[in-house]
């Protein structure tokens, strides 16, 4: 073992080979993560030919003195803006609330389908080290994510709002100035923080000990995905983890709690529904314990193995034991099966909501006193219908009086409850679950989370428990219960409880009183504000009908006077009718005077053309006459030689 080493081997600084980087997925919580982090590298690589793809995971929100609307409107103008000074590709945006980014399977989800879309040989992510819950979220779910896809090869934990333990770096001297400009358009974060002067101080800081040239440089965590995947979170944690741990935090998100969820099934149709609610859980590591108690071999369970882990457990059989495990004997069966550190029951005919493991352990892990947390429980009738809600606040004398925490409701310590040997009571038909939870309590309190998040369907049992002519009614067993509990306590605590139980019914019943005087006065305030409405809307009546008469008379009076302007116009169209036909025959008589000189003109000049037409006959007459004497006397010579001619042939 040596005290000491040298710098070079205990604080080596290589720098990143730019060259054989073929593409890269940044992964950034809020917009301006993936500027301060890791601006530089991103714009080196923006000249060469790497494939650069940023995934914003949060729209900031929260970050703003605006409302979250318009904050988020210009914290992503600002990554866009700052995206082009750099020389990259637009941002991809998810939707994911700013301060509320949690590890689980909506985050881990979207994360891998990214990786599987875009196949990265990159990976830059924030560092576990980072201050911000949402850097610390995104890191353990970017994790969570390179383990289940083939990609990336390398992972580049980056630094933003606290130093990494590096052991990589990038000199970016030669687009600094690009990087600060960058950093310069998040005016709107800018003003709330001296972020500029803070990245500035990174670059100076890392720049240190990488020779003198260089002035400004980032610092990066390097991991082989196959390193990480081999050897889980410990490939990632070289010295921050150490701090981590001080404070109970996980490095790798195996190290969260294992949630057995346990299940006993009777084989039940709903079973495929009570295992989807399972799987849709926003928690990521829980295993399903599922009971056979069927007293048959068991039908197929789907579910989703990529990452929801089953057993399924065969209890012995009748012929092995000489008799059956019932509903208690399953439970017991289910918490000897179980791995987790915690657990939570659910029946094979129930459901509960996507969040509702992930609140209960957030709030369990919050108070490690507490032996369990419970939320309210919606109880529903075969028919979907709306029954009542499960939601009081603990006390330890409620829960030794009724059962109020349907068995789904509450995520337990299940290490607290094998220490202190808390087991179901299997001579108990119905009920053990409140057996169950009153022996619990003995050793802590329950935290309760306000809200419903599971729902209990009543009607497809056959328990008998709510027939009160079964042997399980619940009455029944209800009664020997507080029996026993009254033998087994003490007087005082019995006296404590009672007293509990009667200050509380007195408290209802003034409750009752004052809801019932409250009811009544605002009914009364209700009654009164009903008469005033009822008398201004009489008077209203009576204002309109006022109006409808003034607007009755003046309509008439505007009938009125429309008819007299009718009559007055009819009459003037009659009388001018009257005129225009008077002018018209006056011109009937004047066309026919007219019409009759212009025959009597046109006969006289018809009989002048036919005494012409007639002289222009004889004319012609005589003109043929004479032309045909003529012509006799011309052609006589021509008669003599044809005549001539004819008798010389002969």
């Amino acid at each position: 073992m040596l005290d000491r080493q040298t710098e070079a081997l205990y604080y080596p600084r290589p720098l990143l080979q730019l060259d054989a980087i073929e593409s890269v997925l940044c992964l950034a919580p809020h917009p301006d993560d993936e500027v301060f982090g890791c601006g530089g590298l991103l714009t080196q690589l923006a000249g060469g030919r790497c494939r650069i793809d940023t995934l914003i995971l949060s729209r900031g929100e929260s970050g703003g003195a605006g409302s979250a609307q318009q904050t988020a409107a210009i914290r992503e103008q600002e990554s866009i803006r700052a995206a082009q000074v750099l020389g990259l590709p637009t941002p991809r945006f998810q939707d994911f609330v700013d301060r509320e980014l949690s590890y689980g399977e909506p985050l881990i989800g979207v994360l891998v389908d990214a990786l599987n879309e875009l196949k990265p040989q990159y990976l830059l992510l924030p560092s576990l080290s980072e201050p911000h819950p949402d850097h610390q979220a995104v890191a353990l779910a970017g994790m969570a994510a390179a383990q289940r896809s083939a990609y990336p090869q390398t992972l580049l934990f980056y630094e933003v709002g606290a130093p990494l333990y590096p052991n990589l770096f990038v000199d970016i001297t030669a687009v600094a100035a690009l990087k600060w400009r960058a950093v310069g358009e998040f005016v709107s974060q800018l003003g709330m923080e001296a972020y500029d002067a803070h990245a500035r101080a990174f670059a100076s800081l890392r720049a240190f000990g990488l020779g003198p040239e260089c002035a400004a440089a980032e610092a990066f965590f390097s991991v082989d995905a196959s390193a990480l995947k081999q050897n889980g979170a410990a490939a990632a944690t070289p010295y921050w983890p150490l701090i981590r741990a001080r404070h109970q935090l996980a490095n790798s998100p195996q190290q969260m709690p294992l949630v057995s969820v346990l299940i006993r099934s009777v084989d039940r149709p709903q079973l495929v529904e009570a295992v989807a609610s399972v799987a849709a859980q926003t928690y990521s590591n829980i295993e399903l314990v599922l009971i056979n108690a069927s007293g048959r071999e068991h039908g197929a369970i789907p579910y989703p193995a990529q990452h929801l882990a089953l057993q399924l457990v065969e209890p012995p059989s009748v012929t092995q034991t000489g008799h059956s495990r019932n509903r208690a004997g399953a439970a017991n069966l289910a918490i000897d099966a179980a791995r987790g550190e915690l657990a939570l029951f659910l029946d094979d005919d129930d459901l509960i909501e996507p969040h509702h493991i992930e609140r209960l352990v957030g709030a369990l892990l919050s108070k490690s006193s507490a032996v369990g947390a419970y939320a309210g429980v919606r109880v529903e009738g075969p028919d979907g219908a709306f029954q009542r809600n499960y939601d009081l606040p603990w006390s330890r004398h409620r829960i030794q009086g009724i059962n109020y925490l349907p068995i789904h409701a509450v995520v337990f310590r299940l290490d607290r409850a094998r220490q202190a040997g808390v087991r179901f009571d299997e001579a108990l038909p119905v009920l053990e679950d409140w057996d169950f939870w009153r022996k619990l309590a003995s050793q802590g309190d329950l935290v309760h989370c306000p809200g419903v998040s599971a729902v209990y369907r009543q009607g497809y049992g056959e328990s008998g428990l709510g027939d009160p002519d079964h042997d399980n009614h619940w009455k029944t067993w209800h009664r020997l219960l507080l029996e026993r509990y009254v033998q087994n306590c003490g007087a005082a605590e019995l006296a404590q409880t009672l007293a509990w139980h009667a200050i509380e019914l007195d408290q209802v019943q003034v409750r009752l009183e004052l809801f019932s005087i409250e009811s009544q006065a605002a009914l009364k305030a209700k009654q009164a504000q009903l008469e005033r409405f009822s008398l201004e809307s009489q008077a209203a009546l009576h204002a309109k009908d006022e109006q409808l008469e003034q607007f009755s008379r003046q309509s008439q009076a505007a009938l009125r006077a429309k008819d007299e302007q009718i009559e007055r116009f009819s009459q003037e169209s009659q009388a001018a009718l009257r005129t225009t036909e008077e002018r018209l025959e006056q011109f009937s008589v004047q066309s026919q005077v007219v019409l009759q000189s212009r025959d009597q003109q046109i006969a006289q000049q018809l009989a002048e053309i036919s005494a012409l037409t007639e002289r222009l006959l004889q004319s012609q007459t005589e003109l043929q006459r004479v032309r045909s004497a003529l012509t006799w006397r011309v052609t006589a010579p021509l008669r003599r030689a044809r005549a001539w001619l004819r008798s010389s042939r002969q």
